[in-house]
């Protein structure tokens, strides 16, 4: 019996890996075209190689810090977009049998609506990063282009995922509306909330910092006090 418990556990531990797998690929992939493109252009080793350890190191953390982000930030968008209607009016349906009403179908979209706001900034993020700078360093090719491969893919790296994040809004915002059989007023708030909400990176990062600094405080005073006694 302990065999085949082995070999469920070790099947677990394999699927649980390949997303940390993919991540690492695709990011070591990034570092070593776009060092490779580097190198093309500025020949220079340094700058090369400091793209492909990039490209390693945001591989084997990606995932970690992403997940992290994701559920901060998810946390924070729940806390303040909760509808506790929807959820009274869910459970009211269900106690009265109507499961399978259109009304009940259609409150898991509007949920799973409110669950994209928090993922479409950081898809925007990801996507903007992954291919901002390899499209930068192949601005090198324009003979007028003032600044080195390294610089371009830097540049394009930081302002790529502005746009993108937008983009990944309104993609989504779509997508949503067209699923949705809820009223056009409905489908139209929740477009708008969808295109608008890479804007909720600002206060949302605010409060992350925040709550980061007043853990790390009472941390440091818990510190102090268990040093003194």
């Amino acid at each position: 019996m302990d065999e085949p418990d082995n070999a469920n556990e070790a099947e677990l531990d394999s699927e649980e890996k390949r997303p940390d797998r993919f991540f690492l690929y695709l990011w070591t992939a990034w570092g070593g075209v776009t060092g490779g493109l580097t190198y093309l252009f500025d020949r220079n080793p340094l700058a090369a190689l400091a793209w492909i350890a990039a490209g390693l190191m945001i591989g084997v953390l990606s995932v970690r810090v992403l997940t992290v982000l994701v559920e901060s930030y998810s946390r924070w968008c729940i806390e303040r977009f909760r509808d506790d209607r929807r959820i009274d009016r869910q459970f009211e349906l269900i106690e009265s049998g109507r499961e399978l009403s259109a009304e009940y179908q259609a409150l898991p979209k509007r949920d799973c609506s409110e669950g994209l706001m928090s993922i479409t900034p950081f898809l925007g993020l990801h996507s903007g990063v992954l291919l901002g700078a390899p499209f930068g360093a192949l601005a090198k090719i324009d003979p007028e282009f003032a600044q080195s491969a390294s610089q371009g893919a830097v540049m394009t790296a930081i302002l790529f995922p502005i746009p993108a994040m937008f983009i990944a809004g309104l993609v989504f915002g779509v997508l949503d509306a067209k699923q949705s059989s809820t009223s056009r007023t409905q489908r139209m708030r929740r477009f708008f909330a969808l295109a608008l909400s890479p804007l909720l990176l600002i206060p949302a990062s605010a409060h992350f910092v925040l709550y980061c600094a007043k853990t790390s405080w009472r941390w440091a005073i818990r510190f102090n006090a268990s040093i003194g006694s």
